[in-house]
């Protein structure tokens, strides 16, 4: 089995050694670096070690970060977000961070904390098996849906659609709940390829199954409930009609 890479890099040596301690409790199979805290050089390390998981304490990484690197990082790795302002559990939210840690923080809080992220990680691995089980033909029965505060574990044939809202996905569900995920709605296309869902737009993946018709005056929009018309996009009509077995 392959050792859980993780680093953690921040600033109070007391609250750094604290993380040290209870990830050596809790993750049974990791190695663990602490890192001096130069986010350059996290960067430049993620690119040759490729840590699983960092701690990062984001009150000391600069207000343009997420500008400047693109989220990079975060594209790479899940990062448990730290910090002594309110504000930047929002700011983590952006980064698509698995999990945001208020400073200070007691140590009972901190191993509850810690003990999330870990439920959080086997969730989103359970997630990722899914995945693999897609790439021989299987289709995905459930999805586990990760935001800030918590994940969702969501049966798939509730879903009606998906849309894109820049960096997050907004996932409406036949009991019209809305989940908001902090991932993008390409990384759903390749989750659903083998369900019956089809990106009728650069802004929608829809459940093909719980659509009821087409319609075509005044451009193309499919109706998925009483009230609600999505756009189909020209450039995909044709993929659609195939989808559907349609001769058009």
């Amino acid at each position: 089995m392959r050792k859980l890479k993780i680093a953690v890099s921040v600033k109070e040596t007391e609250l750094n050694d604290q993380i040290i301690s209870i990830l050596k409790e809790t993750f049974h199979y990791i190695e663990i670096e602490n890192k001096e805290f130069d986010i350059d050089a996290i960067l430049e390390d993620q690119n040759s070690e490729g840590y699983d998981l960092l701690f990062l304490d984001i009150d000391f990484v600069p207000d343009d970060f997420d500008k400047e690197y693109d989220n990079f990082l975060f594209r790479s790795l899940k990062v448990v977000a730290l910090s002594s302002k309110e504000e930047n559990a929002l700011r983590a939210y952006n980064f698509g961070a698995l999990d945001f840690i208020p400073k200070p923080i007691s140590y009972e809080c901190l191993l509850l904390g810690i003990k999330r992220v870990r439920n959080l990680w086997d969730i989103l691995n359970f997630n990722s098996d899914f995945k693999n089980t897609i790439s021989n033909g299987a289709p995905l029965r459930i999805l586990a849906v990760h935001s800030l505060t918590e994940v969702k574990i969501i049966p798939v044939d509730t879903i009606v659609y998906l849309q894109s809202q820049g960096r997050y996905t907004l996932i409406y569900t036949s009991d019209g709940e809305s989940i908001v995920s902090s991932k993008n709605l390409g990384v759903y296309e390749e989750l659903l390829s083998r369900n019956n869902f089809f990106r009728i737009h650069h802004s929608y993946i829809v459940n093909v199954e719980l659509s009821l018709k087409v319609h075509k005056k005044d451009g193309m929009y499919l109706q998925i409930g009483d009230n609600k018309y999505l756009p189909i996009s020209k450039r995909r009509v044709d993929s659609f009609y195939r989808h559907l077995g349609i001769i058009a």
